[in-house]
């Protein structure tokens, strides 16, 4: 396949099925009603001024002219790339190197002879397509699971779409929490998918392009979201997430999330140190010593 701030809610109660649906195993041994603290993260989602600035990104980028036969043989070489990697096996399946190998050739003549401000014109157009059948198949599936309702109809026209466009990237958006088990999907979810879907796109048609189109704001609401809320991180993967975070954002509170993160996953020591520092910091004092006492209160006598 060829694709592969705001505050804290600190004292909402959190529904006891979406504790179990964002951190599995998290109600065992933590109770967030009782302790007036909330271990879901948000601070990832885009505020509306950020949303707005993606989205006046998105249509600079559509307003790049394509030429004609470009565009057509660009998009067909992808379709065909995703169409003859995907088995209905799910991720890991053999991919088809040949086409995936026929779109990069293209993609770099096309970037040779008109610019990759084309390819980042057509990625982006085809990355709304992409949302489109993503929104159709949703409706579609209704409230059965996702990943089995696109077993059962593989040769939907609305799930032929998908696969073309996008390949397995809804197996793996299941895996991480980008998109739901069932149900409608979460908006700023539905944003990182897009800027992922793009990125990926980016690569695709050579390597490093990512870096060069994805621009700093798109990478740092990939960063933020996969050290909150991705699903598959391990508490070191997120922390080396959040170096980068730091240097892109020095004004985010890491040490405030790293702390929760690590009291989530019993960490203690981890959790004690990182709220430490971001109670040195000065970051929401009464939060910070509301996590500070759970966390104390978890260590043995």
């Amino acid at each position: 396949m060829i694709l592969a701030g705001r505050r804290l809610r600190g004292g909402a109660p959190v529904a006891l099925g979406l504790v179990l649906l964002a951190l599995a195993g998290l109600a065992l041994w933590f109770s967030p009603v009782q302790e007036d603290l909330d271990p879901v993260l948000d601070l990832w989602r885009p505020t509306p001024p950020v949303r707005a600035r993606l989205a006046a990104l998105r249509a600079l980028r559509r307003e790049v002219a394509v030429p004609v036969d470009a565009g057509r043989r660009l998009e067909e070489a992808w379709r065909e790339a995703n169409t003859a990697s995907w088995s209905g096996d799910g991720p890991g399946v053999p991919r088809a190197p040949a086409l995936e190998s026929r779109f990069r050739s293209l993609a770099q003549e096309i970037i040779r002879d008109h610019g990759a401000g084309v390819v980042a014109a057509v990625g982006t157009t085809l990355s709304d397509h992409f949302l489109e059948a993503l929104g159709r198949v949703e409706g579609l599936a209704g409230d059965e699971v996702w990943s089995r309702w696109l077993g059962a109809h593989a040769g939907d026209p609305a799930v032929q779409e998908l696969r073309a466009l996008g390949g397995d990237l809804p197996e793996r958006s299941f895996a991480t929490g980008l998109l739901p088990a069932r149900g409608p999907a979460d908006p700023d979810r539905l944003l990182v998918a897009q800027i992922l879907w793009f990125s990926h796109w980016c690569e695709a048609a050579r390597k490093g392009l990512a870096r060069e189109l994805v621009s700093p704001e798109e990478q740092l609401l990939l960063r933020l979201w996969k050290v909150e809320d991705s699903e598959r991180l391990s508490f070191a993967r997120r922390r080396q997430v959040m170096d980068e975070v730091r240097l892109a954002a020095p004004g985010y509170p890491a040490d405030f999330v790293l702390g929760v993160l690590a009291a989530r996953e019993g960490l203690m020591d981890e959790a004690r140190e990182h709220l430490a520092a971001a109670r040195d910091a000065g970051y929401e004092p009464a939060l910070v010593g509301r996590w500070m006492a759970w966390v104390e209160r978890q260590s043995p006598p």
